[in-house]
């Protein structure tokens, strides 16, 4: 196994687990916030591990989801305090 899938399948235990703790502490800016960064790097994995094989138009598609992904993380995080 590469070192891409495994740091996929770590990152994505987390954001399962994140995903989990979002459940039961809805209000948390901290824990959304941290769940959408997370987010932005597990397309930046999945960008990274197909650049090769996807047309132009699949990599600005996985550009601007990580971007949306980032800023809007980044958002949240900085509402809360």
């Amino acid at each position: 196994m590469s070192v891409t899938i495994i740091l996929a399948i770590i990152i994505l235990a987390i954001y399962i687990a994140m995903l989990i703790i979002r459940q039961k502490n809805k209000s948390s800016a901290k824990v959304y916030g941290t769940l959408l960064i997370i987010q932005g790097v597990l397309w930046s994995l999945v960008l990274g591990n197909n650049w090769t094989d996807s047309d132009t138009v699949y990599r600005v598609v996985y550009i601007v989801m990580i971007l949306i992904s980032f800023i809007s993380g980044i958002q949240v995080l900085s509402k809360r305090k």
